[in-house]
């Protein structure tokens, strides 16, 4: 099911606040476990929001995703998410300061300067937007929390030290603007820097992504692209209109454009009313599921006959949760 529009910008607004504050909390204690605490803390999120929104709670993840064209996000909603994340950054750098009367100044650490710094927000940006568009290009999965949150905290822990390792423009914006109203302009020294670096890293990151080959709206997640590769017949009235009656039709129809593949060897034992997870060799290919039966010719005299009811239901749904096709097949002569 879709989600509404508004609790997509209030997921991404909600989220980006709760990081905000967590990221401030923790530069307030000093903690040397900060690096693993926000890390962990984006990890909870982006599976709490994930379903929701996306769980980008970052503009350049927004702004990298919409350069690789992922295909459910609007323009819209790259100008709505990016407005959702910053306000979420302001308003969760002013609970901050409100709780702990203190601001996050988002500056070089020690010695290091603007430049150096800059390289590491551009850097470490680059590798986060690489992994995102890696965890969705590789299709549905239980770890891809864990493998942003993964990618954040090394990023802490190796350039915590040197930027401080803010990779999130929300992030910049929201405690620049804070820590303006109380340092004044000295605040904003930095500012374009922390927040054009990581847009820049995305962007880097888009375009490393498909150097390397990488397709983040692959044939396998659209019904029309699959059986375009695939080259089969199918109108869209059968794809898209099936009737009871033509079942049999669009069977029959593709068992005469469907190319000649060898599958491969794989057998898989389903329990009645259970999901079941494909195998990696499986995902990205054009699939039929079927079902084939041999009944015994040599039934013992006086034992039951044997029955066999065969059903068969296919169903292909966008990332976004919609069903895009489907068919019930049920005429045991086709």
């Amino acid at each position: 099911m879709k989600q509404l529009a508004l609790s997509k910008y209030a997921a991404e607004f909600i989220g980006t606040l709760i990081l905000v504050f967590i990221i401030g909390c923790n530069a307030h204690a000093g903690s040397f476990a900060a690096a693993l605490s926000i890390g962990s803390a984006l990890t909870a999120l982006v599976y709490t929001f994930g379903p929701i929104s996306g769980g980008h709670l970052n503009p350049a993840v927004t702004f990298a995703l919409a350069l690789a064209g992922y295909e459910d996000l609007s323009r819209r909603d790259v100008v709505a998410y990016m407005v959702s994340q910053v306000l979420g950054g302001i308003v969760g750098s002013v609970l901050y300061f409100l709780i702990l009367g203190d601001v996050l100044l988002v500056q070089p650490v020690g010695l290091y300067s603007g430049p150096q710094a800059a390289a590491i927000e551009i850097i470490y940006s680059t590798a986060l937007c690489y992994t995102v568009l890696g965890v969705v290009a590789g299709g549905a999965n239980a770890h891809f929390g864990f493998a942003i949150g993964a990618t954040v905290t090394s990023a802490c822990i190796a350039g915590g030290s040197i930027s401080g390792c803010c990779l999130n423009p929300a992030v910049a914006a929201g405690s620049i603007s804070v820590a303006a109203v109380k340092h004044g302009a000295v605040a904003l020294h930095y500012h374009w820097m922390y927040v054009s670096a990581p847009l820049f890293g995305a962007a880097l990151g888009a375009f490393a992504f498909f150097i390397a080959g990488g397709a983040i709206n692959g044939a396998d997640l659209n019904l029309r692209g699959m059986i375009k590769a695939a080259d089969w017949n199918f109108t869209e009235d059968q794809l898209f209109s099936m009737r009871s009656s033509d079942y049999g039709s669009v069977l029959a129809s593709y068992r005469a454009a469907a190319p000649e593949t060898q599958a491969p060897a794989n057998s898989l034992r389903v329990v009645r009313h259970s999901p079941l997870v494909l195998p990696r060799d499986v995902v990205g290919h054009a699939m039929l599921c079927g079902c084939s039966w041999q009944m015994r010719a040599d039934r013992p005299r006086g034992a039951p006959a044997e029955l066999c009811d065969i059903d068969l239901s296919c169903a292909v749904f966008s990332r976004s949760g919609e069903c895009i096709g489907g068919g019930y097949f049920a005429d045991k002569q086709n």
